[in-house]
């Protein structure tokens, strides 16, 4: 009754199958005991995959009342195949070039921007801002916010935002001289 060696996603493990009391998964015989021990020891071992990740080994161990053993052991190989998922970034705006928003806080405390994982509980975010001609007015340059999450095993997730910049405010002048009467001459 000692599960085969099984591949799944670090967030499916399967349950421990029972060793003991009625309706047991894991069963032992023996030739002349008619009431085996069995024994249930799980370990860890380094995942190949992913070092973040580490496989797991259960081993179940059948003693009979003379001392004789007999082991059996599941490998359980963990996989992160899951991208991250990002909550939080703002959606496209089209604003003033004079009312930027300002960039929201992707770490720490209260932070606008998160990311969640089925695997990693503190998954990394970088942000990276760059420019891109604007169309209404090529003297400005609209700006694109782009938000990647990257978990432990390298599975990435990215949003952007696109901030379009318009400029509909007249120039102010100042210094101009009030109107006045002179004579021809002055």
């Amino acid at each position: 009754g000692v599960p085969a060696d099984v591949t799944v996603e670090c967030s499916a493990i399967p349950a421990v199958p029972a060793s003991s009391g009625a309706g047991a998964a894991i069963t032992a015989t023996d030739n002349c005991d008619t009431d085996v021990q069995i024994s249930f020891v799980q370990t860890t071992t380094p995942n190949v995959d992913c070092p973040a990740l580490t496989d797991i080994i259960r081993t179940w161990t059948a003693t009979d009342d003379c001392g004789n053993t007999s082991s059996q052991s599941q490998l359980i190989h963990l996989i992160d195949t899951t991208d991250p998922i990002l909550a939080g970034v703002p959606a496209d705006v089209t604003v003033e070039c004079s009312a930027i928003p300002a960039v929201p806080a992707s770490s720490g405390a209260g932070a606008a921007i998160t990311a969640t994982d089925n695997c990693d509980t503190d998954v990394q975010i970088s942000f990276v801002q760059t420019t891109t001609p604007n169309v209404d007015c090529p003297a400005l340059t609209d700006i694109i916010r782009t938000w990647t999450a990257t978990d432990d095993c390298g599975n990435t997730s990215s949003q952007s935002q696109l901030i379009h910049l318009i400029d509909t405010t007249d120039p102010i002048l100042a210094g101009v001289p009030a109107d006045i009467t002179v004579e021809c001459s002055a």
